[in-house]
């Protein structure tokens, strides 16, 4: 679907910028979970879901991004299609049963103004670890520059997760 996208675009695969992908890979993900909230998640969704992890960019060669992202879809499209009849009505039943992400059709209906009001009545979200850590810690590295002040954060976080 997503290199299905891209083709439409009626671009050559090295005239596409990293931040026009990365543009289309969240449009995808937004389709994607808008879909899973309509119809819940396709075998071939979970089979993506299960395998991504065996087929790394790094394998696939080409000069772009894109172009690698292609020749991956093709090897799992064929992987998916090569699956043993068996192994496809699992598939089948684990997206079944896999749960999707609430419709919310209320918030669809509703004005500006009552979901500026329903956001405010819901209840505040309760801090995590890692938000008390950055919280507590974000003194020592204040008079930092941002970009080093972050990267201090997420070392001094990774340091006290090893811990």
């Amino acid at each position: 679907q997503f290199l299905y996208f891209i083709e439409t675009l009626e671009l050559e695969p090295h005239y596409i910028s990293t931040n026009t992908i990365n543009m289309l890979a969240r449009t995808q993900k937004t389709l994607m979970a808008a879909t899973h909230r309509l119809h819940g998640i396709s075998p071939f969704g979970m089979f993506l879901k299960q395998e991504a992890k065996k087929f790394p960019f790094s394998d696939f060669s080409g000069k772009t991004h894109a172009a690698r992202l292609g020749k991956r879809a093709k090897a799992m499209a064929a992987a998916y299609k090569a699956l043993p009849r068996a192994q496809l009505q699992k598939l089948k039943a684990a997206a079944a049963k896999a749960k999707t992400p609430p419709r919310r059709k209320a918030l669809k209906n509703m004005t500006r103004a009552e979901r500026r009001e329903r956001r405010a009545n819901l209840p505040p979200r309760k801090p995590t670890k890692y938000n008390l850590f950055i919280k507590k810690n974000f003194s020592k590295v204040k008079d930092l520059p941002q970009l080093k002040r972050l990267k201090k954060l997420a070392e001094m976080w990774k340091a006290a997760q090893k811990k």
